[in-house]
């Protein structure tokens, strides 16, 4: 096994994720406070989601707009997200 081919494959991971983290942040602007996006993510989830995607979506991740309550699930957070942000570019995603 070749050393420098790790150490290249980590050097090509932290920039696309460095380039994907900057992406995900000029698209979703948070409009509220870290509680307050908490709070809203928690009751939409809880009043309009659980009851949908429980039990049957266990073990998969669900990203949620917390001002539409439009979601994505998929079993990788990020292709999810990407799905949400695609239909809906200013969405203020939350997991749950």
């Amino acid at each position: 096994m070749d050393p420098r081919g790790d150490a290249c494959d980590r050097i090509i991971l932290r920039k696309w994720m460095a380039t994907r983290c900057q992406r995900l942040c000029l698209v979703t602007r948070p409009e509220y406070t870290k509680e307050e996006f908490a709070r809203r993510g928690d009751e939409r989830y809880d009043q309009h989601l659980r009851d949908i995607l429980e039990p049957e979506q266990n073990g998969q991740y669900v990203v949620m707009d917390i001002d539409t309550g439009q979601y994505e699930v998929d079993e990788d957070e990020i292709p999810a997200s990407d799905r949400l942000l695609a239909r809906m570019p200013g969405a203020q995603a939350w997991v749950p």
